[in-house]
């Protein structure tokens, strides 16, 4: 979906000054536990589905959307797997508009739809194994990624 209304209501305000913004993430296994990822059209890198909330939104909800638009699954966020945000997640877009979100990553369960790169944000879809990670955007924990692992974090390169 690219940026919300709410969202180019503030850019249109603050100009590509950093954005604190209340974010979620869709951590999605398959069958063998391997994550989705897709690679983000903006830094040919990977994330798991994910983006800004909208107002009025939960958490969950936003996570739920999310995945929906970006990857065309419809899921049900079942609980925590962790908090992120600070400096270290700042991110920078081609437009030059800064961001750093504070992103609660939810696990979730997959409820239906079908797998595709939905809304334009995405070039490519792949589940991924913990010892094959691609380069990510965001330094999400492997233990985020991948519930259970040790509490380790993979770099961003």
């Amino acid at each position: 979906m690219g940026m919300s209304p709410y969202v180019r209501r503030l850019r249109k305000a603050i100009g590509h000054d950093v954005l604190l913004s209340p974010s979620a993430a869709a951590i999605i296994h398959n069958e063998r536990g391997e994550v989705l990822l897709m690679r983000r059209r903006d830094d040919g890198k990977w994330d798991p589905p994910g983006g800004h909330a909208d107002p009025d939104e939960t958490p969950a909800m936003t996570a739920e959307r999310e995945a929906l638009e970006e990857v065309g699954l419809r899921v049900r966020a079942t609980r925590v797997l962790g908090v992120l945000g600070g400096a270290e997640f700042q991110h920078r877009y081609p437009n030059g508009d800064v961001t750093q979100p504070l992103i609660i990553c939810f696990a979730c369960t997959v409820v239906g739809g079908e797998l595709f790169a939905n809304d334009g944000e995405a070039s490519a879809l792949q589940y991924f194994a913990k010892d094959a990670l691609p380069p990510l955007s965001t330094r999400y924990p492997l233990c985020v990624l991948f519930p259970g692992t040790e509490p380790t974090f993979f770099q961003k390169s």
